[in-house]
């Protein structure tokens, strides 16, 4: 590659080797002209079925500018004659001539799943430091020259210190903020190194010789790519990270890049405002690549664009996709519903929607639960409660809220087997709904085991989750202004909140009907009817906790309930009447609920879904409490055949949301 000095590295022999050692197979083609020449390498793992994924990085290149469709049709010949039927896909990160491209390219067409964006920012390093700090923006100026004054000391090369440090930040990051960024493990960092040399460059921004910021990129002839980047939460009070980028730019002219690519933006992805805000305020160019496209038969299509994400993504981190499944043998539980219990608080992700209770309550409206745990050397490794419903004899419906817990890596085609079994349905539509923190590798085995994101979800993903360790003082001081002015007026009035030590599922219903009426909310009346809130007072018996709110004349103007399992508690009945509402009831109501669960040893108190975009008022009413917002791995699907779980997705979120 040496006459196409600007081709990503991606493309570069060394990194074809680095992904060699994460399970993938390089193969490397060239199309040879009199003046030109045409280049890929093409990364490539066997798909179910014998079909071969065929994934090209940043390319195919080309000395030429047009002709790359031309290209891209000859390359996917050349793959299947070498390794059969594939299904190919093109990252091209050239911004090349689009017009030319899209009339004669008649051939592959626009990924339907893309990865990675197609919008970049071009940072140019000829320019001199004063040049160029002018073409920021005025607050990236004044962070990068705050970051510079706060005697941050920095590292740039390529050695083992720098590594360790920039595979600890990455990792804390991920930690600290659950977000989906690449993580290199040190050893997966010196494999890199070993592979492309000089080519692995990294910066490490150290203060009182603790690193707070950290940069990887790749090089290859004049071109640097940014690859992942790491700041902690001191980093960031001081603006680390701006830092970072002006002297790692500086570094890079040195070395002779004259083109930074500080990679993909999402100008259409809000969650991603901020990293983009921080790449384009650097004053660089803004490009749209040609980006990801893939050629095929229809089958071939389908099944890559079903492992597209997990493939591409074990790619980047050059990480061997996991095979094969742990031994591990799923079964009906026979046990009692106490020792379910007791090995459900047992396991990570648990909570009381996999509860032995929570089942038998659901059973009363119509639902089946079925109880299945993974035994590995005897020892109970994970467990699932699905609530089943059959439709025209042979469809299936399994809900599983809240499951499964344990280990999610043997949540796969076994535990789906022994589901289908247990209901006998031909056709089954799988949803399940885990409420554990957001992990990446959690999501990755998910993925791998071919569950995918529901599309039509019936919960928001996020709950707030309120600590009780504290003292009455502490957690007072942990609340927004506005409530604990809130609280302080509902303590004015004349009000008596007290435990309901035999709560009336009458006049609880009463309570939530005049809501409904006020909020104009009446189609939500069903999921407060009579019948549920009678039968969670029955099973749970001392287990459920409500707090009620009378006026000075008796009279019920709000409630709050919790169920509470060991030292857990689940937000489960709120309430309040148009007079409780004027009173600040509620919040006399919750706080006094607090105190009671305290006193039951309730050590973490979930309160329930949080929905800032759909439900506003109730999220910052609990947000208010000084609680951490948290999100779930979230909701997941599976259906054999496919499509009908597209069929009935949306169905399925409007009966259970």
């Amino acid at each position: 590659m040496g006459k196409l000095r600007d081709a990503p590295a991606f493309q570069c022999w060394g990194w074809g080797e680095f992904q060699r050692r994460g399970g993938w197979k390089p193969l490397r083609l060239a199309r040879l002209e009199a003046q030109h020449i045409s280049l890929a390498q093409v990364l490539c793992r066997r798909m179910p079925g014998g079909i071969e994924f065929a994934w090209v990085p940043g390319g195919p290149v080309s000395s030429r500018g047009a002709g790359l469709a031309d290209d891209m049709r000859t390359l996917h010949h050349a793959v299947e004659e070498v390794v059969g039927r594939c299904y190919l896909r093109c990252n091209v990160m050239t911004p090349a001539i689009k017009t030319d491209f899209f009339t004669t390219n008649s051939f592959m067409v626009r990924a339907r799943r893309p990865v990675n964006s197609r919008y970049s920012v071009f940072l140019q390093t000829n320019d001199e430091e004063e040049s160029w700090l002018k073409n920021m923006s005025k607050k990236h100026r004044y962070y990068v020259r705050l970051a510079l004054r706060h005697g941050i000391t920095w590292t740039i090369d390529n050695g083992d210190r720098n590594l360790d440090d920039l595979a600890g930040l990455l990792k804390q990051m991920v930690n600290e903020k659950n977000i989906s960024i690449p993580v290199y493990s040190s050893e997966q960092l010196r494999q890199m190194r070993h592979e492309l040399g000089d080519g692995v460059l990294t910066i490490i921004g150290r203060l009182d010789v603790q690193p707070v910021t950290g940069a990887l990129v790749v090089i290859h002839g004049d071109r640097a790519h940014y690859l992942a980047a790491a700041t902690t939460e001191r980093g960031r009070e001081m603006s680390a990270a701006y830092g970072m980028l002006f002297e790692l730019r500086k570094s890079l002219r040195e070395r002779g890049v004259q083109l930074f690519d500080l990679g993909g933006i999402a100008p259409h992805d809000k969650a991603a405002s901020g990293v983009d805000h921080f790449k384009l305020g650097f004053g660089g160019e803004t490009v749209e690549y040609l980006g990801e496209w893939d050629a095929g038969s229809r089958f071939s299509r389908a099944l890559g664009n079903s492992a597209v994400t997990r493939m591409i993504r074990s790619a980047a981190t050059g990480r061997a996709e996991p095979r094969g499944l742990p031994n591990s043998e799923w079964s009906e539980w026979a046990g009692s519903p106490e020792e379910w219990d007791e090995h459900l608080r047992s396991l990570p992700g648990w909570s009381v929607y996999q509860s032995y209770r929570w089942g038998e309550h659901r059973k009363r409206f119509g639902w089946t639960p079925i109880r299945l745990v993974a035994r590995r050397n005897d020892r109970v490794v994970a467990m699932i409660q699905v609530q089943t419903r059959r439709y025209l004899s042979v469809i299936g419906l399994a809900w599983s809220p809240g499951g499964p817990v344990g280990d999610v890596s043997v949540c796969g085609a076994p535990m789906r087997n022994a589901i289908a079994s247990s209901t006998g349905a031909r056709y089954l539509v799988y949803r399940l709904n885990v409420m554990r923190a957001y992990g990446d590798a959690e999501a990755a085995s998910m993925a791998k085991h071919g569950w995918t994101n529901s599309q039509e979800t019936i919960l928001s993903g996020l709950s707030l989750l309120y600590d009780l360790t504290g003292n009455d003082e502490a957690r007072e001081a942990q609340l927004t202004k506005n409530w604990r002015h809130n609280l302080r007026r509902s303590f004015k009035r004349e009000i008596t909140a007290y435990h309901w030590v035999d709560p009336n599922p009458a006049e609880m219903k009463i309570v939530y009907d005049q809501m409904h009426s006020y909020k104009g909310i009446e189609h939500l009346a069903q999921q407060n009817s009579l019948e549920s809130i009678t039968s969670l007072i029955t099973q749970f018996g001392n287990d459920c906790i409500v707090v009620r709110c009378d006026d000075n004349e008796g009279n019920i103007i709000a409630l709050r309930g919790a169920l509470v399992i060991g030292n857990q508690a689940w937000d489960t009945f709120a309430a309040a009447t148009p007079e409780g509402r004027k009173t600040y009831a509620s919040y006399k109501a919750f706080w006094e609920l607090m105190r009671l669960c305290k006193e039951r040893g309730v050590v973490t108190y979930d309160m329930g879904g949080a929905d800032p975009i759909n439900n506003r008022g109730v999220y910052d009413f609990k947000q208010g409490t000084g609680a951490d917002v948290v999100r779930f791995l979230g909701e997941w699907e599976y259906s054999q055949p496919r499509l009908l779980g597209l069929i009935a997705g949306r169905r399925i979120a409007a009966r259970m949301g």
